[in-house]
């Protein structure tokens, strides 16, 4: 989230009489709990004042409670000049803002809470206001704690900081903690919490927090935490307008945001972890380590998250990648989510973005760091999807809907001598778009070895790289109205069935068909002097294009008839047919096929079946004496029967020219590949 700035850090106060050298100092010398309004309790002899730094730090177990009484007799003691809250070792010093009321708040330029130290607001009104300076409005949590109860009402307009300073990093401590229970929090300028200064933790049962709403000299108001900063909100309302960053240094791998409920109204940024369990994420902004060092990790297993755009990831060799795991639950994006690095896994619930999904890795020293999203279930709906450099999109269950164009770009050739991949694997599940749209790339391409993809209008694949995957269906199902095979791609099939309704276009490409039984619809063959090829696999094969004699063929492409191994006269275990009978295709698109043969070309013929086959090959016979020569043409195999109608068997080491010996009283000999 580029729009964040970075918390300061705000120590506007670290002991009252360090910031106002001349203010006089009131401490509670009482060493048991008391009221606000004993006057004898006092170290200067009277109530505090507007004039005065009071410190509640004295040793003893004990709470200093300011009630209905303070506020109703004694106002003007409820305005003081700083706060300071403290005891030592074996001691703790609790002020009580006990039910007060809301017409008399207890004001103050600074609050600091700090070792031993807590503020217990029930039902009371607390107002930390800048000094004439314009310093203080804030309050420091260090190393003590704030607990905010029955619709109390705390206004800052400075910021507020929570952690435990720590000494030494092997030290164990507990986090400096704010409890939000019901009732209003405002801080008009930011929160830290934890850091690297030590753990601080917010917890948030219910009631208002709002953070932000205006810029001053203490920076940005965002609530910014960073390691050893923790966030629990499980019911209520926070509302952050300068958004909230859960870790913003390199290193944020202890940086924490939970989420059990309640909504939270705010810009994103993750370089930490943030783990959605229920409730409602909204904001404009929704992004996850950008440019950092360490990897950022959002769970979601249940809740909402919504955001006008999200970008997620950056990854680099160092990391910065986004680890997003959704297994239940709502993501909304209204425009577009950009995923640049890292691991995205959708196990159950719901991803829609209005815009587009756009996957792209990062080519870095160390090699490349790859955009992975595995869609096992739930549903994804999206209104395009891109792949390009070092993306990876693994789908294993679920529903993928994109409205759009669903693409993979080509990778660049090798950076830093490492190969780009771009690849769709589609395994299992169901994936519809409008066009699908695939560039060759060395490793990638599209692979289908399950599921069910529907293409309302085209599939287009195009581009050509070495051990590219183009598109390769090894399984499933692919119902898709039109498909073009173009540039020195090629559409390998190799199992699983295709429902084809529109046209198949050929320009420059190759159709590699499968050892089963498959129907297409007719073939068009396109590009002024190319060339495209259909290739059929080792076993048996039937390929059935329907009747093309309406397509469009450009009369200077060719077609070649690859790896065939039928028969000349129809039938054999390897059959290409165009329609059902001799009409399938136009005596000029016959004349635009060559069979390769051995390396021989031959030219073809449509029998009445609507099967092409190579031209008939001529047989011919020579005698001399009592012994029949036949010979016949390269990379043909000589047939014989006794009965002109068959069955035809190969004979055995016959080898072009070869010598019939008559014995039988009849037989008849042909030619297959």
């Amino acid at each position: 989230m580029k729009s964040l700035r970075r918390l300061g850090l705000f120590l506007f106060v670290c002991t009252p009489i360090s910031l106002w050298a001349d203010t006089p100092v009131n401490a509670w010398i009482k060493p048991t709990s008391g009221y606000w309004e004993e006057q004898t309790s006092w170290s200067l002899g009277v109530l505090p004042d507007a004039t005065q730094a009071v410190v509640f730090t004295n040793a003893g177990w004990k709470a200093l409670a300011i009630g209905p009484n303070t506020a109703q007799n004694f106002p003007q003691s409820m305005q003081v000049q700083s706060l300071q809250i403290a005891a030592p070792t074996d001691s703790f010093n609790v002020l009580l803002l006990n039910y007060s009321g809301f017409e008399v708040p207890l004001q103050t330029t600074s609050l600091n809470v700090t070792t031993n130290g807590s503020v217990v607001a029930l039902s009371s009104m607390l107002e930390v206001n800048a000094g004439t300076n314009g310093n203080g409005g804030g309050i420091g949590l260090l190393a003590g704690n704030f607990n905010q109860g029955d619709f109390s009402q705390v206004t800052l307009q400075g910021s507020l900081q929570i952690y435990y300073p720590i000494r030494y990093a092997s030290d164990v401590v507990p986090p400096a903690a704010y409890y939000l229970t019901n009732g209003t929090l405002t801080v008009n300028n930011g929160e830290g919490i934890g850091g690297m200064r030590g753990p601080g933790q917010f917890v948030q049962y219910g009631g208002n927090h709002n953070v932000g709403g205006h810029s001053s000299v203490y920076g940005g108001g965002s609530i910014e935490f960073d390691s050893s900063g923790e966030f629990d909100i499980y019911d209520g309302q926070l509302t952050a307008t300068n958004g909230i960053v859960v870790g913003s240094g390199d290193y944020a791998d202890s940086a924490y945001f939970y989420q059990y409920g309640g909504t939270v109204s705010a810009d994103m940024s993750v370089g930490g972890n943030y783990l959605l369990y229920g409730g409602m994420l909204r904001g404009s902004q929704f992004t996850m380590a950008l440019n950092q060092r360490s990897d950022a990790f959002v769970t979601q297993t249940g809740g909402t998250n919504s955001a006008v755009s999200m970008d997620l990831g950056q990854a680099n060799e160092f990391g910065g990648g986004a680890w997003y795991t959704l297994s239940n639950g709502v993501m909304q994006v209204d425009t577009t989510l950009t995923f640049g690095g890292g691991n995205f896994s959708q196990y159950d619930g719901q991803l829609s973005v209005v815009s587009n999904l756009v996957l792209s890795g990062t080519a870095t020293e160390a090699g490349p760091a790859t955009a992975d999203y595995y869609l096992n279930g739930g549903t994804l709906s999206v209104g395009g999807l891109t792949t390009e450099l070092n993306a990876l999109f693994h789908q294993n269950g679920g529903t993928n809907t994109v409205a759009g164009d669903l693409v993979t770009v080509a990778a660049p050739p090798p950076q830093n001598g490492y190969l780009q991949t771009d690849l769709y694997d589609l395994a299992g599940g169901s994936l519809s778009a409008g066009n699908e749209v695939v560039n060759a790339a060395v490793l990638g391409g599209f692979r289908q070895s399950g599921g069910y993809n529907q293409i309302t209008q085209q599939l287009t694949v195009q581009g050509f790289a070495p051990e590219a995957y183009y598109y390769t269906l090894e399984g499933g199902t692919l119902a898709v109205r039109d498909i073009a095979v173009a540039g020195g791609a090629a559409f390998q099939h190799t199992s699983g069935n295709i429902i084809q309704t529109g046209v198949l276009t050929l320009d420059q490409g190759e159709w590699r068909a499968a050892t089963n039984n498959q129907a297409l619809g007719p073939l068009q063959l396109a590009g002024p002097n190319n060339n495209s090829a259909i290739t059929f696999p080792a076993g048996s094969s039937i390929l059935r294009l329907a009747n093309s004699s309406a397509q469009p063929w450009v009369s200077s492409a060719m077609l070649y008839i690859t790896n065939w191994h039928g028969s000349a006269y129809g039938g054999g275990a390897t059959q290409l047919y165009f329609g059902s009978d001799s009409n399938g295709l136009t005596a000029q698109q016959v004349a635009q096929i060559r069979f390769n043969i051995s390396g021989n070309l031959s030219p073809a013929a449509i029998l009445a079946t609507g099967e092409v086959v190579p031209a008939a090959q001529p047989v011919q016979f020579s005698r001399n004496g009592g012994t029949l020569t036949v010979t016949w043409p390269a990379g043909w195999v000589l047939q014989s029967a006794t009965n002109v109608i068959g069955p035809y068997i190969d004979v055995s080491g016959a080898a072009s020219p070869w010598s019939v010996g008559m014995t039988n009283s009849q037989e008849f000999f042909r030619l297959r590949q």
